[in-house]
């Protein structure tokens, strides 16, 4: 990859990923699916990337080449954040909070409902 960089981990216009996009081929799914894991696995530190990478993994059946071109930006957005990260400390605070974000009906397929989660117990997250 070359020195570019972006803000965000995914433009928000990209938000409602449909498997009717413009482009409609279909790509690898083998390797759609290694890359989708792969960024699954940084939930526990890069939490930034959450709701992208849930959005792409719902399209792991028939991935396009939307999907795959969306994941790529991902991949643009890590190598310019490669400092972000999660850092546990102890403040001697040990309180619950817990925040929720839910879209009804907003998936373009299928109109299906979304839903998000943060629960933190001191300054630790622990969902």
């Amino acid at each position: 990859m070359d020195n570019k960089s972006m803000a965000i981990p995914m433009r928000t216009n990209m938000g409602k990923l449909s498997d009717t996009a413009l482009d409609s081929k279909l790509v690898d799914p083998t390797m759609y699916k290694q890359l989708i894991k792969s960024l699954m696995y940084l939930y526990n530190t890069r939490l930034d990337n959450f709701f992208v990478v849930s959005t792409l993994n719902q399209h792991n059946v028939e991935s396009r080449h939307h999907h795959w071109a969306v994941t790529k930006q991902v991949l643009i957005y890590l190598h310019g954040t490669v400092g972000y990260g999660l850092r546990y400390v102890y403040d001697g605070e040990v309180e619950l909070q817990g925040f929720v974000d839910f879209d009804r009906a907003g998936s373009v397929v299928g109109r299906k409902s979304t839903s998000g989660c943060y629960f933190s117990l001191g300054s630790t997250m622990i969902s």
